[in-house]
């Protein structure tokens, strides 16, 4: 991850960042990138796959991280 990364990370988990931006695009849009990633997976019968399981745990990690944010 880059310093920027890293700085943009600290200051949403401080509450830091307003709610406007917090929300549709750390908590709404990269969300739905998550959820379209699942679905292509499954639809092309990925399902068994490492990176089913690597999307959907990243995605139940960003999610509970996006919560603090938000």
């Amino acid at each position: 991850m880059t310093e920027d990364m890293v700085k943009t990370a600290r200051k949403l988990w401080a509450g830091e960042v307003p709610l406007c931006p917090a929300f549709w695009f750390y908590g709404f849009t990269v969300e739905l990138i998550f959820k379209w990633a699942m679905r292509w997976l499954h639809a092309s019968g990925h399902t068994g796959d490492f990176a089913f399981v690597l999307v959907g745990g990243l995605a139940v990690v960003y999610s509970a991280f996006a919560t603090v944010a938000i």
